[in-house]
């Protein structure tokens, strides 16, 4: 299917010879690293999206590219477009910009240091009303409809089996976001968490380009940009950035140090971002999608990672204030 898709490119880009370098994989978008002769490019697949939903992020792409935030932005086509329709599909084509990916072991402290700054950098900012983005106050939280979607994934896990350890396992990684569910019922996050910034939404290691000097070259995937509570970004790094692997003392303290570094940038009370890191559980326990393409796909590389979710829960269960008084103190 790719060659064909690089006809499509050849006639709207005038770029020709491409061949696959890489599959950059992804989740809400799949990403190829591709080339012709003399340049490279990443060619982006979005999932599930809309042709309004891409104006969107382009039109937030172009407003942090004005506002001095390092974005990648997309190539325009002969069309006047900067994305592009095959096969009711869609795609966008970038330039492929020159770093490196840091991950979890690798991050340094100058990477932590450059990741908050940007960060702050992007809360900062005042979006215009043209952007539209969503407004995240009217549907933070939902224990309904959170309770209904595991019961749909335990059905799941019945219709179609695996393995008695992996279901078994599944299941009980659902019945402990249910637990972790009813004991966050407890917080009144709206009172707290009002929506005034504006969040990435997807804020992590693995959406920024870094030099090789760890300083950040650019920020990428604007798929989840909303106004909401800043904490999300914040805590959604801390999650997936520096204690992905878990909660020992070496995460802790990049956790620390990147959370520390921004309050000195843009100070945040203590108080709001104890019920950020709370809802930051909850986002965690409401969320089904490795259950879900586990048992729809039957991908057994997914079995990792509910180890690895059941691991970090259960943990979090146990030492909820204290993990959050090792960041913050």
């Amino acid at each position: 299917m790719l060659d064909e898709i690089f006809i499509k490119i050849k006639q709207l880009y005038n770029i020709s010879n491409l061949k696959l370098i890489k599959n950059l994989g992804g989740f809400s978008s799949l990403n190829f690293q591709i080339s012709d002769s003399s340049n490279q490019f990443v060619l982006k697949q979005y999932r599930n999206s809309t042709a309004d939903k891409i104006k969107q992020i382009e039109k937030i792409s172009f407003f942090l590219d004005q506002s001095d935030i390092p974005v990648k932005l997309p190539i325009l086509n002969k069309n006047g477009s900067y994305h592009f329709v095959y096969q009711d599909t869609l795609y966008a084509l970038y330039p492929m910009v020159e770093g490196i990916i840091l991950h979890e072991n690798t991050l340094s402290q100058k990477a932590l240091h450059s990741a908050s700054n940007i960060l702050a950098q992007l809360h900062r900012l005042i979006p215009i009303a043209e952007l539209n983005l969503h407004d995240a106050n009217t549907c933070l939280v939902n224990y309904d409809e959170v309770s209904d979607e595991a019961n749909k994934v335990l059905n799941l896990i019945a219709n179609n089996p695996i393995s008695e350890e992996t279901d078994n396992i599944t299941r009980n990684l659902i019945y402990l976001k249910l637990s972790l569910l009813n004991d966050l019922s407890a917080f009144n996050f709206n009172n707290v968490l009002q929506p005034k910034y504006l969040v990435h939404g997807d804020f992590h290691n693995e959406n920024i380009i870094f030099s090789a000097g760890h300083q950040v070259i650019k920020l990428l995937d604007f798929e989840h940009t909303f106004i909401g509570s800043r904490t999300e970004d914040i805590f959604e790094f801390i999650h997936k950035g520096c204690c992905n692997s878990g909660f020992d003392e070496e995460n802790i303290n990049k956790a620390k140090h990147f959370l520390s570094h921004y309050k000195s940038v843009f100070p945040i009370s203590n108080d709001e971002l104890y019920i950020g890191f709370q809802y930051s559980v909850y986002q965690l326990v409401s969320s089904f999608f490795f259950e879900k393409e586990l048992y729809t796909s039957h991908d057994i590389s997914l079995y990792g990672l509910i180890g690895r979710d059941i691991n970090r829960l259960s943990y979090i269960n146990d030492h909820s204030r204290a993990i959050f008084n090792c960041i913050i103190f």
